[in-house]
């Protein structure tokens, strides 16, 4: 198995065995031959032993032996990637000192290297249930951001960050307080920042995050407005069948919340007319399941 099929296999198997995948990366840094094999090693390591298994400490000890590889130049694009995500392990124990430590000697004192950092902690407090940590964390972030024009790089990183957080916190059943506030927070972020840095799909599906958020925030007319504004992007720019049946699964939510049974009856059997158009097996097996969950929703 190559190099590039091995961290493939281990993305593809994380969710089901992060415990396997985390304990193979880590074996396999003894093995990698190459500077340009390190980022990618490396971002597995922290996803999986930080966020999936909530072991930052483990992380930080085999990132760090990743590092005494001494495979990249002290100042490299591999050597920072590699620093933002040993940084990214400090502030997950508040060691803010060790984290710029950890930046400057990769020479990576910038905002947008400093901000990409105070995302990565925000995942891993956010999947340890700190909330109130991880929105600092963002916030953080966002201030970094606006330090002039906002890098590209960060302004992704703000929105996939926040997409992922707001996306897992919707699956919590009873979110305390700062949860709530995390939740809501984090789906402003995306979408706001897929603005910047995404496209017109990236905006959309940001939209229907928040309304879906505001759903279980039971937000009823920010959700309906979120809502409907994700529907109008799918009809301007044509989306597909299956893009444009989430446009009404969240439309036809949204609405049921908000108590306008016509109007959540209507995308229903619109989005049911959509699932016939989608040619992808998998897709559109996804798409029924989630007909049958939003009938009940609806009451249709």
């Amino acid at each position: 198995m190559s190099f590039a099929e091995a961290i493939q296999h281990g993305w593809e198997n994380h969710d089901k065995d992060p415990g396997g995948v985390f304990e193979r990366a880590r074996a396999g840094i003894e093995l990698l031959e190459e500077a340009g094999q390190v980022p990618a090693l490396a971002k597995l390591l922290f996803h999986v032993g930080a966020e999936h298994l909530g072991k930052p400490r483990e992380t930080l000890l085999a990132l760090k032996a990743l590092q005494h590889r001494k495979l990249c130049g002290p100042t490299s694009q591999e050597s920072v990637a590699l620093a933002r995500t040993i940084a990214a392990c400090h502030l997950c124990f508040d060691d803010s000192g060790a984290a710029g430590a950890a930046l400057s000697a990769a020479g990576a004192t910038g905002s947008s290297d400093r901000g990409i950092v105070h995302t990565l902690a925000a995942g891993v407090l956010a999947a340890r249930g700190d909330a109130a940590s991880a929105k600092d964390h963002l916030d953080h972030a966002v201030l970094l951001s606006e330090r002039g024009d906002t890098p590209a790089d960060l302004a992704r990183a703000i929105a996939s960050t926040a997409n992922n957080i707001a996306a897992s916190l919707e699956e919590v059943p009873g979110l305390d307080t700062d949860s709530r506030a995390l939740l809501h927070e984090a789906a402003k972020l995306a979408r706001r920042f897929w603005e910047l840095a995404g496209n017109w799909t990236h905006v959309e599906r940001a939209e229907y995050r928040l309304s879906s958020a505001c759903c279980k925030l039971g937000m009823a007319d920010d959700a309906v407005r979120h809502a409907e504004e994700c529907l109008a992007i799918c009809v301007k720019n044509e989306a597909d069948a299956a893009e444009t049946f989430f446009a009404q699964e969240i439309r036809a939510r949204a609405h049921t919340l908000a108590g306008n049974r016509q109007e959540a009856v209507n995308s229903f059997e619109s989005a049911r007319e959509l699932v016939g158009q989608i040619t992808d097996p998998g897709m559109r097996s996804w798409c029924e399941e989630t007909l049958e969950k939003l009938a009940r929703t609806v009451g249709a």
